[in-house]
């Protein structure tokens, strides 16, 4: 019996040994055929995109079949040897291309003008380049280049999908990139610096709209320093610099912009008189954007006295622009209060008229703009405030005495001129919590309580739903005083 089990076990032993070679001689067979896959697929990718040239309209399946051969050649390029990689490579792009040119094929292959750039930068760099191949590379970078990246660029842009539009424009950069770096000389792709230059900065603008700013900055920074005429580059740089806080490169930037901008010299001796217009135009809306700009930057700065400045020019530019007198009045009451607290009063008194007037210059470009009319109220209620704590802090000599009635009768005054800037912004926006406020206090000053009740429970309305709907009210007094 143990002679019987060791015979059996010796049997089982011996199977093994056999299995062992059968399956050496399988992977090796598996081996072969893959060797031979990747060659026949390679052949077939050929012949396939060649039945797909011979009617491009009807055997839009050969070229399928291109893409289907040509990817199992490259998933096995390792077993074909090496002196043909650059072939298989520079076919690869070749037939991807092809798909990236056609919608039906372009829509299941989304990626396959990037996949097409990606054989032939392999195909170039690979070991085994030959000098004679650099033709077929230079037609198949010059397609996607100079012609697919830059129109799915454009359509990315249009549709406002800016990551996929700044993929397409680096892309169509890229390829250019490695056309100089094997010194493939080209006659059509982007041969004007305006070419590259325009390019860089539509791959720098999808950037900073997709909200990639670091690769906007890398794009914008070397258009600013060739001294770009595009107002964009700089706006954005400064935009970006002020983000990280380098207000120094912000504020420099932008002047750059602006002399560069205001250099140009446009030759009005030409016929094309539209063309003359349109490019007058053009810089004009550059510097106006410039000065927009600069207007953020003190506003971020806090530099009152140079956005003074810069906001009297756009005002001056732009007469329609409600925005601008407001915010100029804005600065003149800031500037008001700072004075006063410093105890210059002449000064205070000279920017808060300022800012009087500039509120009022706002309602008259736009008299339904209700910041502007609350605010012409609110100075008015705020420096009633100030000149009551004035007024608390003097003594009961006869000369303090009197200085308090005096003082007493401009709060007085300043009161109504408010409360009847506040009526009239009530009937642009009557649910506003600030002006529903402002209207409490004032009632209860003057001890008008019927009417304070009102905006007390206004007020208590308003907390309750910040967007409940409410009237003018109609049960104002004539006055504010009895006279």
């Amino acid at each position: 019996m143990k002679k019987n089990r060791i015979k059996l076990k010796n049997e089982l032993i011996g199977m093994k040994q056999v299995n062992l070679t059968l399956l050496f001689l399988a992977i090796f067979s598996t081996a072969i055929f893959a060797q031979d896959s990747a060659k026949k697929s390679f052949k077939k990718a050929k012949s396939s995109l060649v039945s797909y040239y011979n009617n491009t309209a009807k055997n839009i399946g050969k070229l399928e079949s291109a893409k289907e051969y040509i990817d199992v050649a490259i998933s096995g390029i390792s077993t074909i040897k090496p002196k043909n990689h650059p072939k298989v490579y520079i076919k690869a792009g070749e037939i991807y291309m092809e798909v990236a040119k056609n919608a039906n094929l372009k829509a299941k292959n989304a990626d396959a003008a990037l996949k097409s750039m990606d054989y032939y930068f392999k195909g170039a760099d690979d070991a085994n380049f030959k000098s004679y191949q650099e033709d077929d590379i230079s037609t198949g970078l010059e397609s996607l280049g100079g012609v697919a990246f830059i129109s799915d660029g454009n359509t990315a842009l249009q549709a406002q999908e800016y990551k996929t539009a700044y993929k397409s424009f680096e892309a169509a950069l890229q390829c250019k990139q490695k056309m100089d770096a094997k010194e493939i000389v080209s006659l059509s792709f982007l041969i004007m610096p305006a070419d590259k230059s325009n390019i860089q900065f539509y791959t720098g603008y999808s950037a900073y709209l997709g909200g990639d700013k670091e690769n906007a900055k890398k794009y914008f920074e070397p258009l600013a320093k060739e001294g770009s005429d595009e107002a964009t580059v700089y706006s954005f740089l400064s935009k970006i610099y002020l983000e990280e806080e380098n207000t120094e490169k912000s504020i420099e930037v932008i002047n750059q912009g602006v002399k560069v901008l205001s250099n140009i010299k446009v030759d009005e001796s030409g016929e094309d008189k539209d063309a003359i217009k349109k490019e007058k135009a053009r810089i004009e809306a550059g510097l106006k954007t410039l000065l927009f700009d600069k207007i953020n930057y003190y506003l971020k700065t806090k530099e009152m006295e140079k956005l003074e400045v810069e906001l009297k020019k756009a005002i001056d530019q732009d007469p329609k622009n409600a925005q601008l007198p407001f915010t100029l009045g804005q600065v003149y009451e800031d500037l008001s209060s700072k004075a006063f607290a410093a105890g210059n009063d002449e000064l205070g008194e000279k920017h808060f008229n300022s800012a009087v007037q500039f509120y009022g210059k706002t309602v008259k470009v736009d008299p339904t703009f209700f910041d502007a009319i609350y605010q012409s109220g609110a100075i008015y209620f705020n420096s009633a405030v100030r000149i009551y704590k004035v007024q608390a802090n003097l003594g009961i000599s006869k000369e303090d005495q009197a200085k308090s009635t005096a003082l007493g009768e401009q709060i007085n005054s300043y009161y109504e001129k408010a409360w009847a800037n506040f009526i009239k912004a009530e009937k642009v926006k009557a649910n506003d919590a600030l002006l529903i406020t402002a209207f409490k206090q004032i009632y209860l000053r003057v001890n008008n309580n019927d009417v304070y009740k009102e905006y007390k429970s206004r007020e208590e309305a308003i907390k309750a739903d910040a967007k409940a709907e409410m009237s003018p009210y109609t049960g104002h007094p004539a006055s504010l005083f009895n006279k």
